[in-house]
């Protein structure tokens, strides 16, 4: 929900991105899937790859910078 939050103070950052939010409790898979040991974790992926991760929260302004760098 933090990043939510922090996208929808920012719409333009989204440009194209689709965002999903999964519930690591009811889809302990995705854990494994991703290699997630912690949460909040954010994974940016282009074209099926990841290319950027983030574990842990900072606050808004962060999160932003870290996705505006990810995007390059």
């Amino acid at each position: 929900a933090y990043a939510k939050s922090a996208l929808m103070a920012s719409p333009s950052l989204l440009g194209g991105i689709d965002l999903a939010l999964v519930d690591t409790d009811k889809f302990p898979q995705m854990t494994k899937r991703y290699g997630i040991n912690a949460v909040p974790a954010m994974i940016f992926e282009q074209d099926g790859k990841e290319v950027a991760r983030k574990i842990g929260w900072d606050g808004p302004g962060s999160f932003r910078l870290w996705l505006k760098e990810a995007k390059r």
